[in-house]
């Protein structure tokens, strides 16, 4: 029996570029706590794919160590010092880069290889991208991540896949077609390598001190729900 709880992320197969987003696409209002509350029991709770019995929270309690392996390139390296500056500030966890002893493990590889290092995963369609993120027996703190990215996406491709599937591996597993300009959209036409105003009050909402892991939508709501702004943590 395996003793960790998987949380799977497909990214679609993409046939082509994604559009470059126009000027301002980035710049809508923030939004007010209740439309964070939505979309965060959206896309928070459950992975697309796979079973969930009981839809919660699972989150990161410690300080995350990412390692790079595979064909990456230096722009990789650029942009994954990018995400995680960002995520440092949202999540007010420590992450660094590493070169061994690692929590989180991406891996720039053919899609051939992607059962190798995620061993887990039983689709037969190919994927550009896929993570799984772990938890410990009776608790929802995630301890260890591994995600594989095909090495031979193209720049923004490469972008969009590491700051969506790192994202999605700190407790955001699921894509939805709500927010056109959302990291986490589904629609493979929108490849975003920006968070947008909504992305970045999820991310900061599943981090605020108040939001346990193993919370359930009900809690979730009522310690959250109103009409005025998501605070800072």
């Amino acid at each position: 029996m395996l003793r960790y709880t998987f949380i799977f992320i497909f990214v679609p197969l993409f046939t082509a570029c994604g559009p470059q987003l126009p000027d301002g696409f980035l710049d809508s209002p923030p939004p007010n706590r209740n439309e964070v509350v939505k979309y965060f029991l959206e896309i928070g709770l459950c992975p697309e794919f796979g079973k969930c019995p009981v839809p919660m929270v699972k989150k990161w309690t410690s300080d995350i160590r990412i390692q790079l392996h595979g064909n990456y390139t230096e722009s990789d390296e650029q942009e994954l010092e990018t995400i995680t500056s960002e995520l440092s500030e949202l999540t007010g966890l420590s992450i660094t880069i590493v070169n061994s002893n690692a929590n989180i493990n991406i891996y720039f590889v053919s899609q051939t290889l992607f059962k190798k290092y995620i061993p887990e995963y039983k689709g037969t369609a190919e994927q550009d991208g896929l993570f799984v993120s772990r938890n410990h027996p009776g608790d929802s703190v995630l301890y260890s991540s591994t995600i594989c990215i095909r090495q031979d996406a193209n720049h923004q491709l490469r972008n969009h896949l590491l700051r969506e599937e790192l994202t999605q591996a700190m407790g955001i597993p699921a894509d939805s077609r709500v927010y056109k300009d959302s990291i986490f959209q589904q629609d493979p036409f929108y490849q975003t390598t920006e968070y947008s105003a909504m992305d970045k009050e999820v991310i900061k909402l599943l981090y605020d001190k108040k939001m346990r892991p193993g919370m359930t939508k009900n809690e979730i709501e009522t310690t959250f729900s109103d009409s005025s702004q998501i605070a800072s943590n």
